[in-house]
């Protein structure tokens, strides 16, 4: 019975103790916690959002994209949402999508980022999201590759970016042959590709080859954390993970 009561009281000092922090959160904190509130709605099948955040300053590939979207009329067919990094000019998209847009700040573009079955996004994502199950996260990036130093061009939250997408297109060649090849990223294994205006030339071709993106069968999920772990060369990490897997 003193065990019960101890667990009760302990429970009850770490539940107060949350709920004090909850109040008084900010920043990407607040966000995260906004964004778990919503993560098990249910997905809007027809939902697209665009998220471009303040990196995003370059954006020639995602900005034809949503051109297209424009062209042929897709914003009268789904619910379009632009979370859009407050530093970033709204005039670099299309004066049509620039009622859609969203502070990433707003309560609704946390909903948002978990509900949309279609999430269009550039260099970043909130550090807070997790892809849900069929859901479909579709990355553009300018550039992708070593830095001269032969330093990979990847900070942590890049590779959790990475791992959350379901397909990425690079705007050259040499970004997708390095995604596409290096151990790091087995992850996405017939999931990298040259963006070409190609996609974007019909309706039915941006459904198909972007939003509705098939892909390739890839290998399982511990053969991805032991490939990952071994490109590190790390003996202790490589056991630990052995272990939980």
């Amino acid at each position: 019975m003193e065990t019960l009561i101890s667990y009760k009281n302990s429970y009850s000092d770490f539940k107060q103790s949350y709920q004090v922090q909850l109040e008084h959160a900010k920043g990407q904190l607040k966000y995260g916690i906004r964004y778990g509130e919503n993560y098990r709605l249910p997905l809007d099948e027809k939902k697209v959002v665009f998220y471009l955040s303040n990196n995003d300053q370059r954006m020639e590939c995602l900005l034809k994209v949503m051109e297209a979207f424009v062209k042929f009329n897709l914003d009268q067919e789904y619910t379009i949402k632009v979370i859009f990094g407050a530093k970033l000019d709204k005039n670099l998209i299309p004066k049509a999508f620039q009622k859609y847009i969203e502070h990433p700040s707003d309560a609704e573009a946390q909903e948002d980022l978990a509900t949309a079955k279609y999430l269009l996004s550039g260099e970043s994502l909130p550090k807070y999201f997790v892809r849900k199950e069929g859901q479909n996260v579709i990355r553009f990036f300018d550039e992708f590759h070593k830095e001269e130093n032969n330093r990979l061009e990847l900070a942590q939250n890049k590779l959790s970016w990475l791992i959350n997408s379901t397909f990425v297109f690079t705007e050259d060649a040499k970004s997708a042959e390095y995604l596409s090849d290096n151990p790091y990223f087995m992850e996405l294994q017939g999931k990298v590709e040259q963006f070409s205006e190609n996609i974007i030339r019909s309706k039915e071709e941006i459904i198909d080859h972007i939003l509705n993106r098939k892909i390739e069968d890839v290998k399982s999920d511990k053969e991805h954390i032991l490939i990952f772990v071994s490109a590190w060369k790390d003996e202790e990490l490589e056991e630990r993970y052995l272990r939980l897997i």
